[in-house]
Order: structure tokens, then sequence, then C-alpha cells
């Protein structure tokens, strides 16, 4: 039994749909990867185009990575599904026959049953079934060449897929001819995974920097984006839009700081200025802060970080000077002069190091005042070389001119860990001139020189120092010293004569007391005196020199508080003057020395006879005084004696009233006389006290009297036991006792009327006090009484003397008057 064979038209139709199915899915699978591929495409520019428009920054390199890597994968997933898998997948016969039997029911099943069964034996068949299965495959091959393939496929979905396709792909394509510059971008962004694929495209540009002061110094943001504020500090951002780029009408600066409350953000529209910059400022910054600047398609990536540090400032300033010898300060040379405030003083032509410790190490120093301006610079961190330069300023002209100084003057002045000014200084008279000749000098040296030490300073100009640090922070506010230089003034004299007066004798000896002063010492002292013969001053030593002392006072022994000078060794004649000072000179080598004088005293020459006359008026005019002082004490008795006998009568008024007066009467009497008892209590204390006072006023004339017999060596014995024991000595126990004694019962007296007490004991007392003394009054009273008439004995004898002189003076003009007559006979 032959096996029956599948016709070549059902062969073929099989073949047939079986490629075209294929066909189908290859066309199918092509293009849905290039939508896919397309849809990537769209997405991710999209993603960046909105990203760029939102933050005007690229999308992240991980984001791009990440969607390129999916994209990939969603790609190869793809080709594994829509075209491996199914271009591979196994296309049966059988299958196939469904396919047509489903799609062309004329076909009766008959395709299905030639598929099946071609191509095997049949069994238990017989004649008549194989027959009748040649008679169904004939059928079914003759039905099959009247089948239509393409009606087996719905070509909507491969349409659809292939529309897509070709949009998207030709949208894809027509966008990179028309905007290459576009698709470069996108392939920057997620092929060549570029960070900054932006920046070749943006219309803004901007450079960010900050304007620090003082000085308005433009400073950059380092390699890390990060700036070195000092705290407290304004800061001022500004960004220049970079020539050839557009300038944006608005620019923003948008800030986040960090502080103890936590962080707060802020943003600002920053104030243009000029054409092509923006400026903001941020009042007293102290917290960190990260900023960012948007302005037209332009923003910073990274925030832009504001670290926050102290500035430099000086903490302490200290002097250590080099006092000129000749002032005696060597031994506290090794204590150095602390600046406390903002002045300081120092001697006149000090030599010094000026020490002025910061708080970090610094890179620039700068010390200025109105003459000069020291420049120090050091190689920063940064490696920004130091230069050092002197500029000097002419106050007349004022016009400067710049000196370069060495190049390791830094190492010198800022030495170590370069927190510390050293600077070497003179305080002189001579600076202005020094600084006057380093100007003159100043174009005729291109080449650097040494700087000067010690370096020249005006006294009394104030020295202002900036610093610099390692941060390239610069302090905003100078610190200031004033180095007042105290001069080296002449010796102070403070004299004056001690018992003596203007007219004296040929044997006076002229006492002067007093003190000689200077700031670093006298070096020397002397009389200097003048005669009428005599054209210059003459100098007369003194018996105890100040040897350098800085306050001397004048003794010839420790006993006699006062320097004599001798008029006998003069041989002066009566009649003649004198004038007598004291000079002194200090011990200044270098500005100096300095000399000043005493007031001139000017004396005359008197006989002894005119002497004591002269004493004995003075002496008169005293008594006189005293006279009157005891008239006082005795109104004062009187008129307390008067008071107590007031008192007494209101007393009896009080104890009985008389009859017949009204009690408003009585109590007005009595009244007026307790105001009247209390004045006399106030009037009695003054008037004792303004007697107490007059009294040693008479005694100290006593004693210039008695000193000056004793100076002119006019004294006796006995004129100087008088006026020792009769005059000076009983005046003063009146002084040091009796009037004490009368004051203090006076005091009491008033006190007893405040407490409203009987005041007729304390009058008594006082009263007894004041017989002593009015008792003592009259015994000196009788003292200089018992010299009148020597005094007025040697008053006549001189008016007798002066008057032989005048008519020997008058008789002396007559014979020159009549011996010219005689010429001209």
């Amino acid at each position: 039994m032959s096996v029956p064979r599948l016709p070549a038209e059902i062969s073929t139709l099989l073949e047939t749909l079986r490629a075209r199915i294929r066909r189908y899915v290859l066309i199918e699978g092509i293009a849905a990867l290039i939508a896919v591929l397309a849809g990537f495409f769209w997405i991710s520019f999209t993603a960046d185009v909105a990203w760029f428009q939102l933050s005007k920054l690229e999308l992240p390199l991980w984001f791009r990575w990440g969607l390129t890597t999916l994209a990939v994968a969603l790609f190869f997933a793809a080709v594994a599904t829509w075209l491996v898998f199914r271009l591979y997948r196994s296309f049966e016969s059988k299958a196939l026959a469904l396919v047509l039997e489903r799609r062309f029911p004329q076909l009766d099943d008959r395709l299905v049953t030639a598929v099946e069964l071609s191509g095997q034996t049949p069994q238990h068949s017989g004649e008549l079934g194989n027959v009748m299965l040649e008679r169904t495959i004939g059928e079914a091959a003759r039905v099959v060449k009247q089948v239509d393939l393409g009606s087996v496929f719905d070509s909507r979905p491969l349409r659809r897929t292939v529309l897509a396709a070709v949009v998207l792909g030709t949208s894809v394509l027509g966008f990179g001819v028309a905007n290459a510059s576009a698709m470069r971008r996108w392939y920057d962004a997620y092929i060549a995974g570029r960070e900054n694929y932006w920046d070749p495209y943006r219309l803004s540009e901007m450079t960010i920097q900050v304007v620090a002061q003082p000085g308005d110094r433009v400073r950059e943001f380092d390699a890390e984006n990060a700036y070195k504020h000092p705290r407290g500090a304004d800061l001022t951002v500004l960004v220049t839009v970079r020539e050839g780029k557009q300038v944006p009408s608005t620019v923003t600066l948008r800030h986040r700081s960090y502080g103890a409350a936590g962080a707060t953000r802020g943003a600002v529209s920053m104030s243009r200025v000029g054409e092509r910059q923006f400026r903001h400022t941020l009042g007293r910054v102290i917290d960190p802060h990260e900023l960012w600047v948007v302005g037209g398609d332009f923003t910073n990536r990274a925030p832009l970080q504001i670290q926050i540090v102290d500035p430099p400032k000086v903490d302490r300033i200290e002097l250590q000077p080099d006092y000129p010898s000749y002032t005696g300060m060597d031994p506290l040379e090794d204590r150095p002069v602390v600046v406390q405030g903002t002045r300081v003083s120092l001697p006149m032509e000090t030599q010094f190091v000026l020490r002025a410790s910061a708080n970090k190490p610094l890179v620039w120093v700068e010390a200025r005042t109105p003459r000069f301006q020291i420049e120090i610079g050091a190689q920063s961190t940064s490696g920004r070389p130091g230069l050092s330069t002197l500029t000097l300023t002419d106050l007349t002209s004022n016009e400067s001119r710049l000196l370069l100084l060495q190049d390791d003057l830094a190492a010198t002045l800022i030495p170590g860990d370069r927190r510390t000014l050293t600077l070497p200084l003179q305080l002189s008279t001579g600076a202005d001139a020094a600084l006057l000749s380093l100007f003159d000098s100043a174009g005729e040296s291109p080449t650097p020189i040494e700087f000067p030490v010690p370096f020249p300073l005006p006294p009394d100009q104030p020295l202002q120092i900036y610093l610099e640090d390692v941060d390239d922070i610069r302090s905003f506010d100078p610190a200031t010293v004033t180095i007042n230089a105290i001069p080296d003034s002449p010796p102070t004299i403070d004299v004056r004569l001690t018992g003596i007066g203007n007219r004296i004798t040929r044997l006076a000896s002229i006492p002067i007391s007093g003190r000689l002063m200077d700031d670093y010492g006298v070096r020397e002292a002397w009389f200097a005196y003048q005669r009428p013969e005599d054209q210059e001053l003459q100098a007369a030593p003194l018996q105890n020199p100040p040897r350098n002392r800085t306050d001397f006072e004048l003794q010839r022994t420790a006993e006699e508080k006062a320097e004599r000078f001798d008029v006998l060794p003069l041989q002066m004649d009566v009649g003649e003057r004198l004038t007598v000072a004291l000079l002194a000179r200090d011990g200044d080598n270098l500005n100096g020395p300095h000399e000043s004088s005493s007031p001139t005293f000017a004396f005359e020459i008197v006989s002894n006879e005119a002497l004591l006359g002269d004493l004995y008026d003075k002496e008169m005019n005293l008594r006189l005084r005293f006279e009157h002082i005891r008239e006082e004490a005795d109104a004062l008795r009187t008129d307390l004696l008067l008071h107590r006998g007031r008192y007494s009568d209101g007393e009896k008024l009080k104890s009985a009233p008389p009859q017949g007066r009204e009690p408003a009467e009585i109590a007005e009497e009595l009244r007026q006389i307790g105001v009247a008892v209390q004045a006399c209590a106030d009037r009695s204390l003054h008037l004792l006290r303004k007697n107490h006072a007059e009294t040693r006023e008479v005694e100290a004339r006593f004693r210039d009297i008695r000193e000056e017999l004793v100076n002119n060596r006019v004294d006796t014995t006995d004129a100087l036991i008088r006026l020792d024991d009769g005059i000076i000595a009983p005046l003063a126990a009146l002084t040091a006792l009796d009037f004490p004694g009368v004051d203090e019962i006076l005091g009491l007296f008033g006190l007893t009327l405040e407490r409203q007490q009987d005041p007729r004991s304390v009058i008594d007392d006082a009263v007894l006090g004041l017989d002593r003394m009015i008792v003592q009054m009259d015994r000196i009273l009788e003292q200089m009484q018992q010299r009148k008439g020597f005094n007025e004995l040697i008053q006549e004898l001189q008016g007798l003397l002066d008057r032989q002189k005048q008519v020997l003076d008058a008789t002396e003009q007559e014979r020159q008057r009549n011996l010219i007559d005689d010429l001209f006979k």
C-alpha cells in the first residue's frame, strides 16, 4: 500500500504562508525597535530640556547613564522579544493549516486532513479508504489554489507600528538635520556622558566673584568653590557677564545660611552696575552660606561655599624701648611698655621695637602714618609672591614716591610663625628730616634698598597697622597707636627768697630756698649775678650741687634748707645794685643741653642803719596790726558779757513774767533775745578765728624780721633775745594754745544754744580764756614798745645822714655850675 504525498500546491501554500509570517514579524519588530529608539530620544531629550528650563543645570550624570542603560536594556529586550524569539519560532504545517481552515471555511477540514495524513501509512483503511484519502487531498489541492493569503493577516497593527516608527524616526532625523547642535548636545549628554554639555549652547555665561573690603578687592572662589569671609563683615557678590554673551534682564542671588537656629533660605534680585555687571551685598554675615546665581539660562552647578573665619586683628601691642643713656632709665629697658588704649608716651630719641601680636599667621602687614607707608609682604599660601615697599609722602607738595625694599624683609619683620610684627623705630625730632632725605633719594634708586633700622618715626602721629592673614582676609579697621614723644624740657626752677628783702647790706648772705626739677636729672646748677661794672652775667657755684637728681631741694646742709649767695666777696658800695638768679642745666646730649633760669632778684646795697630803719618800719606796722587784734579781743570779751546779761534777763522774764504784759509780747522779746545770743555765738567764733589767722601772720613777719637781721649780719644778741623770747615765742604760744582753747569754748557755746541749754557757764569760761589772752597780748605789746626809743634814734640818725648827703650833693652841683660859668667868662 502506497503512502499519500502532500500535493505541491499545498506545500507551496504553506511555505509561502510561513515566509510571509516571518516577514510580518521582521517588519513589525524593526518598526517597533525604531519606535523605541526614537521614543527614548524624545523622552530623554525632553527630560533634559525640561530640567534645564527649571534648574538651568545639566541632568546629573548618574541619571543620564541610568536612562541610557535602561534604554539599551529595553532595546535588547525588544530585539529578543519581537525579533529573535518570533523569527526563530517553528511554524508547523498543521498549525498553519488550522490557521487557513479558520480563515477559509470552504476548505472544510480537508486541508488539515491532507496535512495530517500525508506522509503516513494508512492502517486498516482498505482500498476504499485510500481512494477517499486521495480524493480529499486532491480536492484540498484544488481549493487552495483559490486561497488569498493576504487576507490571513491583520495589517492594522503592522501599519500602526510602521507608522509610529516612520513618524518617530523621521522626526528624529528631521530634528537632527534641522537642529544639529541640539542633537550634538543630546549625544554629549547621553552617549559621550560629558559633564558640562550645555555650556557651548548657553546664551548667558557669568563669572561670580566677591568684592572684599577694605579697598574693593575683587576675590575669586577657590577650586572647591569656597571663599573664606571675615565674621561679621558685609559680603558683596559681583556677577560679570562675559563678553559676547547675552546680558539677562534680571539676575537672582539665592542663598542658604546655616546658623544656630537651623538652615534659612532666601532670594534677592541683584542690582545692575554698568552694562555687564550685577551686584548685591549681604550685611553682617556671621553664619556659613551657600550661594546660587541665576540669570538668563545660567546658574552655578555647585553651590558657592561661604566659609566664616575670624578676621585678623592685633591682640597686643608692646614696645621694647632702648632709652637714651642720659635719661638714666637703662634699668627699665627690660620692661616692655604695653600699649593700653591708643596712646603711649616715650622719651624723645628713644629707640624701640614695636611688637604687634596677631591672632592668625600673617602674609601682609601695612604700617601707615601721614608721612610714610610700609608694606611688608610674605609669600601667601596660594603661592602669591611677597613684595615689600616703602611709600614716602611730602606733606607740603602732597607728592608720594615708592621705594622697593629687600626681598627678605618679611622674614625679618614677621619672623617664625608670622603672628608677630617686629618693627624697629626711633622716636626722634629729626624724623621729618630723615624721611625727607629718603624722599629726595627715592627717584635715584630703582633697585631694592635696605630697610633703615631703626626707622625714623615722627612723634605724635597716629600709626595705623593693617593685617592680611593666610586666608587672604584683611583687617577692616586698623589697629591704631599714637606714640607721643616726651620732650626733654628745661629744668624747672621753683625758688624764692627767704628772710631777706630787696634792700641788703654789703655783708648780706642771700638765702634762696626751693627746688630744682627735671625729668631726667639736673646735671648742674649755679648762681648768676651781675654788678654795675659787669658787662655779662658772672657765675658762682652752689655749695651743694644737684648731681643729676630729678627733684633736688636747695640746701647747704641737712639742717639748712637753702643755698646762700654771699655778697661780701663782691665788695660792693652803698647805693649800688645787684641782680642774682639761679640757673640750671640738664644732661640732654642729643637735643640739648637745656638751660633755664629762675626769676631775677634785684637788690640795692644800703647801710646797716638804713636797713635797721626799714626793719623798724616793718615792726611798727606789725605792732599797729597787733594792737588792733588786741582791741578786737577786748571787744569780743565785752560782747560776750553783754549777751550773757541779756540771756539772764530772758531767764528772769520766763520765770517771773511782769504783770500787765501780753504773753505774745513776752514770747517775741524772748525770741529776740535768743536770736541775739545765737548771733553773738556765731560772730564771736568768726572774729576769734580771724584774729587767730592774723596773729599767725604777725608771728611769721616777726620771724622774717629776725631772719633779715641775721642774713644782713646786723643782728645783736640782745636784739635776737628780745625778738625770740619777748615777741616770737609768746606769739607762738598764743597761736598754738590760747586761741585754740578759746575757739573750742566758743564752739561749745554755739552747741549749747543748739541744745537749748544754759550757756552762761560756757560764756564765763570763754571770758576767762579771753582775759588770759589779753594779758599775754599786753606783755607782747610791752616788748614791742621797749624797742621804740632805740628805733626812733636810729630813724633820726638816718634822717640826719640823708639830709647831710643831700646838702653835699647840692654843694657839689653848685660848684660844678660855677666852674662852667668861669670857663665862659
